[in-house]
This record gives structure tokens, C-alpha cells and sequence, in this order.
């Protein structure tokens, strides 16, 4: 099959001029926070001190797969804009704080992605309300522009994006002690109304050592789901290319039959020594049938091991209970990271049983400054699930060159 650059590739370098534009101009005016005027005898006591600061990303990936991945099985690829955006907070002294994140897609279309209010009525708890990410699972907790590989685990297409804000509202409170975090919320997904938990136990965490454990809870309700339930295979430009294709674990069901909720459940663990980190997740999602349709269920279970060449260990957030950046290198070709991912997914139906797919993701980064990383990534994939021409396997790559200011 003749290789195509996808049509969306026009759209996307417009939307990449525009956001670095943008970043370049919050680098430059503001770089990392504007900081109050020095304190005098009459403004210290005129009360809480105001600051904010300003930050801007960059994602553009290029992506090829073929077999499973595409209609055809030929090889196809896309090139596209997978995130950029600008964030900005807002400090009034210790306690309030307030945020927004814009963000802009291929065709330049900009919209509120983030937008909240904090309170923080004293050390180690922090209580929120607006638009925010629910906190379920160790993997979605890590911010995207640091995660292992350009996308994450393909587990999480098995759920009710209960890890995102999804356009919604919500009401979230985290805590965290010494050895412990713990978060809850309620939010309106718009669709539907869920109740969402995470607590970890922070046994061991020292400078370059790390032990973390942990399970995350989610129920929700008020949805009226055909219950499809779909995967990329953790290739996010199936869905940028017109013969892309994802997987499909669980088929639709007809009306009147539906499904109303259902109920999530995840583990959690990482053990980090030096250069080697160590990740694991398993998940659990039960659906609520109604009107005579199907039992169905799914799981799904990832791994994955990383290992710095260049020395550097991953910083960790005890108040998060989350990985970030790689420490910073102190050698003139910055810092490189390698890493092996292992997905199993598996949906279950009432009647047409069990299918099951497997991905298989290598992957490297390179970690050049403050400002600039380049990842590659390697796919295989199985699934039961088969294209139109009768392929079950799959490969495909993705590169992608990140910009954060």
C-alpha cells in the first residue's frame, strides 16, 4: 500500500506555530513566576502577598502501524498534534490558589481543558473545586509529559475515563502525611455522576529510593452506555488516520437494552533503586446491566520496567504519590531513559464470552535540556479482535518531540 502522510498534518503545523508562538512569548515576558515587589513596612502589613506563574506545552507525534491496527492491514500513518497547551495559577498568600489550562487541537481550536479553585486550610490537606482530573490509578496521576511512553498503558481504554475531567465539574479533597496520601472527590462527567478514591502507602521514600502501594475505587451512575468497550493498543494515531482502526473487546448492545453505571477497581505498585524503576497496575471494571442486557466485565494488568544509561533516578512526590521528570543530568548529552511495557487487556460478556488482547511497547526517551525531549516507541499487538482482512497481529512506532516552557 502507497504510504500516506495523514491529512491532518497541514492542520497540525498551524496549531504547532501558533502554541510555540505562544509558549515562546510566556518564556520570555514571565518565564517561570512573577514575583511580588519587595516587601516594605506598609505593604507587609497590607496583607496576603499575590503571585502567579505561566507554563506552556508542546506534543507533536508521527505515528505508523499496520496489521490489526488498520482496516486494510496496509501501512498507514498520521502526523498530528497530540497536546499544547498554556497553563497559568494564581497564589493569594498560603491558602487559596487557582488555575486554568487552555488547550488547542490540529485544527486550532482552542478550549478550557482545566480550571479550578483550591483552598489549602493547612499543611497536608488541600480541598478543590472546578474542572479537574479525578485521581484513580498511579499512571494517570503522572503528568503526560512524563510518563514512560508517548501514550499511556492501554488498560485504561477498558474504563469509563474516570481518569479525566471529561468537560465536567467536580469537588476533590487530598491529603497526605508522612508515609501516606489519600484523595476523594464526586464529580459531574457530565454523563454521568461518579464517586472516585486513591490511597497509597509510601513505606520507603528516600533520595533515589522509593516503595509505593496502592488501589484506587470509582463508581458511577447515570449513563446510558451501549457498553462498547474499544482499544487503540496504545497507538494513539489509529484515530488520526481514516483506516485506522481500534479494537474492539466488548460489541455495542442493541436497545432497549443498556448499561447504567458501573464499578471500578485498581491496584497499584512502583519500586524505584537508583536508575531502575519498577511499575506495575491491574484494574477491574464491573458494568451495570439494565433492560436484558448482558453481564459484561473487564481487566487488565501493565508492567513496566525503566532504566536510566545516564545515572539519573525519577523525582517523586510524596504529596502526590507519583513519579515525575528524571533528576536532572549533569552531563552535556543530557539524560536518556529505556523501558519495556507489558499490557494484557481481557472484556467479558454474558454472551459471546471472552476476548483478549496483548501489547508489547518498547520505548526510549532523550531528555536534552530543561525545555526539550524526543521519545520512540516500538508496538507489537494481538488481539482477538480481528481486521476486516483477518489480521490479528500488529506493529507500529511513534515518535514523538516535546517542547514545555
Amino acid at each position: 500500500m502507497p504510504h500516506r502522510l495523514s491529512p491532518i498534518a497541514a492542520p497540525a503545523r498551524r496549531a504547532v506555530a501558533l502554541i510555540a508562538a505562544m509558549a515562546a512569548i510566556v518564556s520570555t515576558s514571565l518565564h517561570a513566576q512573577t514575583r511580588p515587589q519587595a516587601a516594605s513596612p506598609s505593604n507587609a502589613a497590607a496583607g496576603p502577598v499575590l503571585s502567579w506563574d505561566w507554563s506552556g506545552r508542546v506534543q507533536i507525534d508521527h505515528s505508523s502501524f499496520e496489521g490489526v491496527y488498520s482496516r486494510d492491514g496496509g501501512s498507514r500513518s498520521a502526523t498530528y498534534l497530540r497536546r499544547g497547551d498554556v497553563s497559568g495559577q494564581l497564589r493569594w498568600g498560603p491558602q487559596w490558589r487557582a488555575g486554568a489550562t487552555l488547550q488547542m487541537d490540529s485544527d486550532g481550536k482552542v478550549e478550557l481543558d482545566l480550571a479550578s479553585v483550591a483552598y489549602l486550610p493547612y499543611d497536608g490537606l488541600r480541598l478543590a473545586a472546578g474542572r479537574i482530573d479525578p485521581d484513580f490509578g498511579h499512571d494517570n496521576a503522572m503528568s503526560s509529559s512524563w510518563s514512560h511512553g508517548i501514550e499511556r498503558s492501554a488498560i485504561w481504554d477498558l474504563t469509563s475515563e474516570v481518569h479525566d475531567a471529561n468537560g465536567g465539574v467536580g469537588l476533590r479533597a487530598d491529603a497526605h502525611g508522612e508515609g501516606w496520601h489519600a484523595s476523594a472527590g464526586l464529580y459531574d462527567l457530565r454523563e454521568r455522576t461518579a464517586f472516585i478514591g486513591r490511597g497509597v502507602w509510601l513505606p520507603l521514600t528516600q533520595k533515589g529510593r522509593v516503595l509505593q502501594l496502592g488501589a484506587s475505587v470509582a463508581s458511577s451512575r447515570g449513563a446510558s452506555d451501549d457498553g462498547r468497550i474499544r482499544s487503540r493498543l496504545g497507538l494513539r494515531g489509529v484515530s488520526e488516520d481514516a483506516l485506522g482502526r481500534r479494537s474492539t473487546l466488548a460489541d455495542a448492545v442493541r436497545q432497549p437494552q443498556f448499561y447504567e453505571g458501573d464499578r471500578q477497581f485498581a491496584v497499584e505498585a512502583a519500586w524505584q533503586h537508583g536508575a531502575f524503576l519498577l511499575l506495575a497496575e491491574g484494574l477491574s471494571r464491573r458494568l451495570d446491566a439494565r433492560a436484558g442486557a448482558p453481564s459484561r466485565s473487564a481487566s487488565g494488568m501493565t508492567a513496566t520496567v525503566a532504566w536510566s544509561p545516564t545515572g539519573q533516578s525519577r523525582q517523586h512526590s510524596e504529596e502526590a504519590a507519583r513519579f515525575g521528570r528524571p533528576e536532572r543530568a549533569g552531563t552535556p548529552w543530557g539524560v536518556w531513559e529505556v523501558f519495556y511495557r507489558f499490557d494484557r487487556l481481557a472484556a467479558k460478556d454474558g454472551l459471546d464470552g471472552t476476548r483478549k488482547a496483548t501489547v508489547h511497547t518498547l520505548g526510549t526517551s532523550w531528555i536534552a535540556d530543561e525545555n526539550w525531549r524526543v521519545l520512540v516507541n516500538v508496538h507489537r499487538a494481538t488481539s482477538d479482535d480481528p481486521n476486516p482482512v483477518d489480521q490479528r497481529d500488529g506493529a507500529g512506532w511513534a515518535l514523538r518531540l516535546q517542547g514545555t516552557f
